[in-house]
């Protein structure tokens, strides 16, 4: 969890330098220390189409999370619990 975490968060301070059109949000690094915990889930939802899915990316390059967006998820929860997609 700690590695995951220092990355997460110099992924906050990294990313938008790489990547100047990347915009800053306040929330960037409550956002990337909440990836940190994703260690412990298999999908982590979010609407963010910016920060979350580089992040995302750089701290889990090949491993079987998942990012998904609301929309996503709730067509999952209908496909796993209802038997068809949203």
């Amino acid at each position: 969890f700690t590695e995951k975490y220092l990355r997460a968060w110099l992924a906050s301070v990294y990313l938008p330098l790489k990547d100047h059109s990347l915009k800053v949000d306040k929330n960037d690094r409550v956002d990337s220390e909440q990836l940190a915990f994703l260690i412990w889930a298999d999908v982590f939802v979010s609407d963010d189409l910016g920060f979350i899915p580089r992040a995302f990316k750089l701290l889990y390059p090949s491993s079987d999370k998942e990012l998904l967006t609301s929309e996503q998820f709730i067509s999952r929860l209908n496909e796993v619990y209802c038997g068809h997609p949203a």
